[in-house]
């Protein structure tokens, strides 16, 4: 079975399943499960398939959420729902959820793909506020146009370093709201984060701590979102590794 979503824009958190998550994301996950649980039901039964819940963007999310959702209700369902084997591939979603500090899900069957300098997986109402802050404090500098694009996109300016370390004293400083205003909301399970060279040779990278808690604006980060460039660099990966 294949579920995907256009989910609602709703961006708050919510409680779900014992910690945090996207409001609308979560609600569309919950939704889903209640309108095909019958159907799923009987194909399990008809034909022993296994489950895979994939989606792109928005819909990636929603697939996240509803896989951990299937499976913290694992007890509750029927024995076909209840044993069949679930997998989740989810391309390019927003960070939807944020573990409770009890809460033990099993993430091992979730397997999320973010493309390059794909901008949706690190797109928050946190990292939204930072850079609002950021484009607040340097309107306020006297700087050129070129210099105040330089800080925001974090180009190796060395004439703007001490502005850098005065950006980053404010950010520090407004960090209380993010923790009073916002939960930081996360990516879950398996994160392949692929890129390619300039000789369009696929890359594995590996994600540093706090990877997604901060935008960054390279030349792609639009491009990198569409479907088609995500199976572009999966051909690409998937020629180079996986043969």
């Amino acid at each position: 079975a294949v579920v995907s979503t256009q989910s609602t824009g709703t961006c708050q958190s919510t409680s779900f399943l014992g910690g945090s998550a996207h409001h609308g994301i979560s609600a569309s996950a919950v939704a889903i499960f209640k309108e095909t649980r019958g159907v799923l039901e009987r194909l399990l039964e008809e034909t022993g398939y296994r489950l895979v819940i994939t989606g792109h963007s928005l819909g990636a999310g929603t697939a996240i959420l509803l896989t951990l959702y299937l499976q913290h209700h694992r007890s509750e369902l029927p024995k076909v729902l209840a044993t069949c084997q679930t997998k989740c591939y989810a391309f390019a979603p927003p960070p939807a959820y944020k573990p409770g500090a009890s809460e033990k899900l099993d993430t091992s069957g979730i397997v999320t793909v973010i493309n390059a300098s794909d901008v949706v997986p690190r797109a928050t109402l946190a990292n939204t506020y930072s850079l609002l802050i950021q484009l607040q404090h340097t309107e306020n500098l006297p700087l050129t146009l070129w210099e105040r694009c330089s800080l925001i996109i974090e180009k190796d300016c060395s004439k703007l370093r001490l502005l850098y370390r005065d950006m980053a004293q404010v950010l520090r400083e407004k960090r209380a709201d993010f923790d009073m205003e916002f939960t930081i909301l996360s990516h879950v399970g398996r994160v392949l984060w692929i890129d390619r060279d300039e000789n369009d040779n696929p890359l594995l990278l590996k994600p540093e701590e706090g990877e997604w808690e901060s935008f960054y604006f390279g030349p792609r980060f639009i491009a990198d979102h569409w479907p088609h460039d995500y199976q572009r660099t999966l051909a690409l990966f998937a020629s180079r590794y996986l043969q």
